[in-house]
């Protein structure tokens, strides 16, 4: 348990660090900003993009363990089933957390004109802190107890 715990740390600093990688890149001209063209239905549905994956992934990533099905799996008594559907789900949690911080970030550069994906990427970015990997709240939740 604690190798995938130790792998989930390792791609959630990646993410962060890619992202700080495109912002510096961004930041000193090396990548080019303000690369997406203006106009009222553009900026209208990169703005939409925007809300929709920051609000969504942040959701998304704060509330997944508590949805019932997950929670399910992750109570089921096999122990290997558990710990396969923590690392699988906690994957798909980093997943949905990098594509929304990744997706926001470009479109803050992309278009500077428009201030919607400035706060939206300071939403992700701050729900991103608590996604955070760690172990399971329930600490049998990994043990193999017999009945």
């Amino acid at each position: 348990m604690t190798s995938t715990i130790f792998r989930l740390r390792i791609v959630y600093i990646i993410v962060w660090a890619v992202t700080a990688a495109w912002i510096l890149l961004s930041e000193t001209g090396v990548v080019p900003v303000e690369y997406m063209g203006g106009g009222s239905r553009l900026d209208y549905y990169l703005s939409l993009l925007s809300v929709v994956t920051a609000l969504g992934g942040s959701y998304f990533c704060l509330r997944l363990f508590s949805y019932g099905r997950i929670k399910a799996l992750l109570e089921q008594s096999d122990v290997n089933g558990r710990k396969r559907a923590f690392a699988f789900w906690s994957f798909v949690r980093l997943g949905v957390l990098a594509s929304a911080l990744w997706c926001n970030a470009m479109l803050y550069y992309g278009t500077s004109y428009s201030p919607t994906p400035k706060y939206c990427l300071l939403i992700v970015a701050v729900a991103s802190v608590f996604c955070w990997p760690v172990k399971p709240v329930n600490e049998n939740t990994f043990k193999d107890t017999k009945m």
